[in-house]
């Protein structure tokens, strides 16, 4: 028979900033649109990927996460929900995990993918908008 598990015992728990980087853009790879640069080097040739994931950086302040995120969107999707939903999922996912709560997550979009489907019904130049 074993003992069940104790919730009260003593100790510290230390959750660096890059780990609350990398569940930060875990959780915006999870949301629906939302892709990360990839490729490249030293930032020529470098396109969007949409398995990816983005970029983000972490600022703990005490119980407190202050999130900056860099992404990128599909043409045609309406941004401002996008990221709306986006930011939900993020905020949830983060204070889920991390037991911290999320005060503030900003968002550079970095770049728009157009799909190579909707590239030749509209015949404009280049798939992906910088």
């Amino acid at each position: 028979m074993s003992a069940p598990g104790r919730t009260d015992l003593p100790g510290r728990t230390h959750l660096p900033v890059e780990v609350i980087s990398k569940i930060a853009g875990q959780a915006a790879l999870e949301a629906r649109g939302i892709g990360a640069g990839a490729g490249g080097f030293l930032g020529m040739g470098s396109k969007g990927n949409f398995g990816a994931r983005p970029q983000a950086k972490a600022e703990v302040f005490g119980r407190a996460v202050v999130l900056r995120l860099e992404l990128g969107v599909r043409f045609g999707e309406p941004i401002e929900s996008t990221l709306s939903a986006a930011r939900t999922h993020i905020t949830e996912r983060v204070e889920t995990l991390t037991g911290l709560s999320v005060r503030q997550v900003d968002v550079s979009i970095t770049w728009v993918h157009q799909d190579r489907e909707d590239h030749k019904k509209n015949s404009h130049k280049g798939k992906e908008l910088r």
